[in-house]
């Protein structure tokens, strides 16, 4: 599939959230991993993540990763996963301009933080824990506007 095609559909799965955000159901604390019900701390791969829970929320409203163009499945897979995480081109800090990739920036919002800090709550934190489990996701990190 082109990469027009594949822009093509991230640009739809972006522009439903003018009418609310794509319908998945957020996962549930303690989902991530296999049946057996690993919590996220003990199955997620931190070390695709550039920081801690504790820093996740000490960015400029979002955390950064890349994808492949050519890739639609994983653009809808993420989608299911964080509704409002949106895919374009560019680099940012993810160096997404390396190869055929989009940027995808994930928002923290007030919901996803802990109130009075930058830690991420257990469930943005999973959530982000869910992305970094995808293959073709190499790194995740801030996002910062310079």
């Amino acid at each position: 599939m082109s990469w027009q095609v594949a822009f093509a559909l991230l640009w739809l799965v972006g522009c439903s959230t003018l009418r609310g955000p794509i319908e998945a159901p957020p996962p549930t604390p303690g989902s991530f991993g296999t049946d057996a019900g690993p919590t996220a701390a003990s199955s997620c791969p931190s070390e695709k993540i550039g920081f801690a829970q504790r820093e996740g929320c000490q960015n400029d409203g979002s955390n950064e990763f890349c994808l492949p163009r050519d890739r639609p499945d994983l653009l809808m897979e993420v989608a299911k996963r964080s509704p409002k995480t949106v895919c374009q081109p560019g680099g940012g800090r993810a160096g997404c301009r390396i190869g055929d990739r989009l940027l995808c920036m994930m928002p923290t919002e007030p919901v996803d933080c802990v109130a009075g800090s930058r830690e991420m709550t257990p469930l943005a934190w999973e959530t982000l824990c869910m992305i970094a489990g995808l293959p073709e996701v190499t790194e995740i990190v801030h996002t910062f506007y310079e």
